[in-house]
């Protein structure tokens, strides 16, 4: 088993991402999408997971994670999150995230076995110029790949956070082309970012 280069320690803050196993859609439809975006919500409390549904009425009690950026394309996910105070809470996250996420399509596609290519990536953002750089990458990702936002493609930036709010102000959708063009020259020179 891998171990982690990094660990998943108060306030720093990690690109997550992961995608299906032999690069299989892992979001068939609009539904699967929307589950999955209520997943992020609802599985980022400290207490015990039952049921989802059961969770829906329920508000999160001490948060693993900050959710400041995500992008969900048919093949893959792009997560930028922000670890909190509680111990082990990003892996207790993600596990919950790609264990009750696999469930869930497995149950709804008549299907078994693994869903994702391993465990999820995880690579630490160590500065601000990479903060911008991972936000602009993960929110604009959609486009990198060439696919309309019309559906639940689209990224969003949780610009309630302070850090993020000064640090984003400097790319926009004026900026999204320029954007675009470096992260594709970026993915064509390392491995890492292929998806």
């Amino acid at each position: 088993m891998a171990v982690r280069l990094h660990a998943f320690a108060s306030g720093e803050i990690f690109h997550c991402y992961n995608r299906g196993v032999d690069k299989r859609t892992i979001f068939e439809d609009q539904q699967d999408y929307i589950y999955f975006l209520k997943m992020l919500r609802h599985f980022n409390t400290s207490e015990v997971v039952g049921n989802l549904r059961l969770l829906q009425t329920r508000a999160q009690v001490n948060p693993p994670v900050t959710l400041l950026s995500y992008c969900l394309l048919p093949n893959h996910y792009h997560l930028v999150l922000r670890c909190n105070d509680v111990e082990g809470g990003l892996s207790k996250y993600m596990q919950r995230l790609g264990g009750g996420y696999t469930m869930y399509f497995n149950q709804k596609y008549k299907r078994s076995g693994s869903l994702f290519q391993g465990k999820f990536k995880a690579k630490i953002v160590d500065s601000d110029s990479y903060l911008r750089h991972i936000l602009a990458y993960v929110t604009y990702n959609y486009l990198v790949h060439e696919l309309d936002d019309k559906n639940l493609y689209r990224s969003s930036i949780n610009y309630k956070d302070e850090l993020v709010r000064g640090l984003a102000s400097d790319f926009g959708e004026e900026n999204m082309l320029e954007v675009v063009n470096i992260i594709k020259e970026l993915r064509s020179t390392r491995q890492d970012l292929e998806l």
